[in-house]
């Protein structure tokens, strides 16, 4: 429901109480009008407290492009919803690697490095819109970047910390064809803590490939996708 409907509707929800004296008593009527009064109260408090973004769709794969994991590609494509007015930015942050990370690009533009930033060892870099979105706005955004000497010991796994509301999440891992997995896990976890091993995810034959899904994840949480290889 867009905001301006939803006005609306509030201004004929405080016409009733005028129509209800022609047909209900005081103390109804009373009751009525502060049922009304609350729920608008409510409805604002919702409105004015929504994060600047919701994330429709998150989808991240991970590809390595070698047998020793010397080299991967990342790409995270998401679908947001914008919820406010005057929304011009959306940020990336909290991008880290035991290795280095190279050729950022946002929706295939390689991010220039005075752009991005660098905050207690994780990398946030941001998309900046043509036009200042309106609340309702979907937008797709690609983020991509390589990955070196991140993934060399025998045990790896790739985490999404989920950092605002986050309707659906999909996380893919494509190996190296000299180099399946031999096992695959899913953790979900709260600050740095695992809080529980989730369904192992399913595998095809060849162990080439691994991928996970979840919905409605809590912001503040991570789910972790580690692997033996």
């Amino acid at each position: 429901m867009k905001k301006q409907d939803l006005l609306a509707y509030i201004g004929i929800a405080l016409t009733i109480p005028g129509v209800g004296l022609l047909f209900l008593n005081k103390a109804t009527i009373v009751g009525t009008l502060i049922l009304i009064v609350v729920v608008i109260l409510f409805v604002m408090y919702w409105l004015q407290n929504r994060p600047p973004f919701t994330i429709l769709e998150a989808d991240k794969t991970l590809d390595f492009q070698d047998e020793a994991g010397n080299l991967a590609f990342l790409e995270s494509r998401v679908k947001i919803r914008a919820n406010h007015m005057g929304i011009t930015q959306f940020w990336f942050r909290g991008i880290n690697a035991d290795g280095t990370i190279e050729n950022i690009k946002i929706d295939g533009d390689l991010i220039p490095p005075h752009l991005i930033k660098r905050v207690a060892g994780s990398i946030e870099v941001y998309k900046q819109f043509n036009q200042v979105l309106t609340p309702g706005k979907v937008t797709n955004i690609a983020l991509s970047y390589e990955l070196h000497d991140s993934f060399l010991g025998k045990r790896e796994g790739m985490t999404h910390v989920t950092s605002t509301q986050t309707k659906r999440v999909k996380i893919r891992i494509n190996f190296h064809q000299r180099r399946p997995a031999s096992d695959v896990r899913h953790y979900l976890g709260y600050g740095s803590q695992v809080q529980a091993e989730l369904e192992k995810p399913a595998v095809p034959a060849d162990r080439l490939s691994v991928e996970c899904q979840f919905r409605n994840p809590k912001p503040g949480s991570y789910h972790t996708l580690e692997w033996d290889w």
